[in-house]
């Protein structure tokens, strides 16, 4: 069914398509960058690769990216427009948590991990 705002699905009629997420950009608030990567590597057991972004100014600053799948999540320090939510989809979502909120220091709420500007949830593949 066609989401009543003119455009895409609701959220209870997610049909498979041909579209693929490739890459998700997320701005964080610069103390908390290593703990929300930290936190996404962990939560898909995997390993972060920081590097530096080059902003429009010329400036460089520090970003974390993941892949998840084939996804790559980039996560940079800038302002946040919105707290951003990520679910994941791994094959024991609790274990997944526990080490996310372990590698974050983030808050552990059941198979949620909630930081200031990210929360990842945790469902069963």
């Amino acid at each position: 069914m066609t989401a009543p705002w003119g455009g895409g699905v609701r959220g209870d009629d997610r049909g498979m398509t041909d579209a693929t997420v490739s890459r998700i950009v997320l701005f964080i608030p610069e103390p908390d960058l290593q703990g929300t990567v930290a936190a996404l590597a962990a939560a898909a057991d995997t390993e972060a690769v920081w590097t530096d972004m080059v902003r429009r100014d010329g400036s460089t600053s520090p970003q974390g990216s993941v892949t998840v799948g084939g996804t790559v999540i980039e996560v940079s320090a800038g302002d946040v427009a919105a707290p951003a939510v990520i679910e994941l989809r791994v094959p024991d979502p609790d274990a997944a948590a526990e080490r996310a909120a372990e590698a974050s220091g983030f808050e552990l709420a059941g198979t949620r991990v909630v930081g200031p500007a990210l929360t990842i949830a945790l469902r069963s593949a």
